[in-house]
Formats: structure tokens, sequence, C-alpha cells
């Protein structure tokens, strides 16, 4: 299967303001990182620390595989998470002008009104309120060091 990103993915941080209708635009350094056939749709879902993920459509298609294995039967957590994290997925589609359309209910869970921050995750992108995102870098900032110590056996 072809990932939709290039090898290096997204990544960095932009701060993007939203128009009138919840349009943003998508920056430029991702947009490079989008494969030569450029698939436009991305699905939109919710994301933890009350921040909004943003797939490319091919990279979706490599989740929803991840999610069929999971057995719905299995438990009631796994229940919880399918159903909460399908519920809140919607495609959308980048427009000529390279802007996406976030859903009204998207910006209201994430508490996105006139800017939000976006980051490049590898083979996701994440939206945030700018606010939020500063706390949440304050609270786990100092812990950078330990958790990466843990995670990268550096």
């Amino acid at each position: 299967m072809v990932n939709t990103v290039t090898n290096f993915g997204f990544m960095g941080e932009f701060l993007y303001a939203l128009d009138k209708k919840g349009r943003v635009s998508l920056p430029l350094r991702l947009r490079k990182n989008l494969a030569v056939d450029r698939d436009n749709v991305f699905v939109i879902t919710r994301g933890f620390e009350q921040c909004l993920l943003l797939y490319p459509q091919q990279t979706w298609q490599q989740i929803s595989e991840k999610l069929a294995e999971f057995s719905y039967l299995a438990s009631p957590d796994n229940r919880a998470f399918i159903r909460t994290f399908l519920s809140w997925a919607n495609e959308i589609e980048l427009d000529s002008q390279f802007r996406l359309n976030i859903p009204q209910r998207h910006l209201d869970f994430a508490q996105i009104s006139s800017e939000t921050v976006i980051l490049g995750l590898m083979d996701k992108i994440e939206l945030w309120n700018p606010q939020r995102y500063q706390d949440y870098q304050s609270k786990t900032g100092a812990d950078y060091e330990t958790i990466a110590t843990k995670i990268m056996g550096l």
C-alpha cells in the first residue's frame, strides 16, 4: 500500500486563522508532503486532549483496517472507543484555495474559534485551540526528556 504522505510525513507547528465560515488553509509545508497523485480528501475526527485529528484519506484507510481488527463485541471499552472515534469522523475536502471547512461540531469540541494551532505529526495533522495547546505544552514540556527516554530508549 502506498502512503499518502512522503517518507518525511507531516511535521511542524503553525498558527493559522479561521475565516468566518470555519475554513482554515492547509500550510504549504504540509501540502508539500501530500503524495503526487494528491488525494484532497481528509477525514477529521475527535482527537485526544481535546484536539482534532485530520487524516489523509489513504491513511484513514489504514486506520479503518486497524479498527476492524478490534473486536466490537469483545469489551465495552472497544465498543466505546469505536463508537466515539467513528461517530466524530467526517470527510472534508481541500478546496481550490487549499482550505479545509471544519464542521462546527468539531470546532465546538476543540474550542477553536478564530485561530488554530496546526501540528504536522507524520501521518496525521492535529488542530488545537491555541490556549489549550499552550496549556498542554506547559504541562508536558517539563517531562519531555523523561518521556523521550522512556519511548525512544535514549
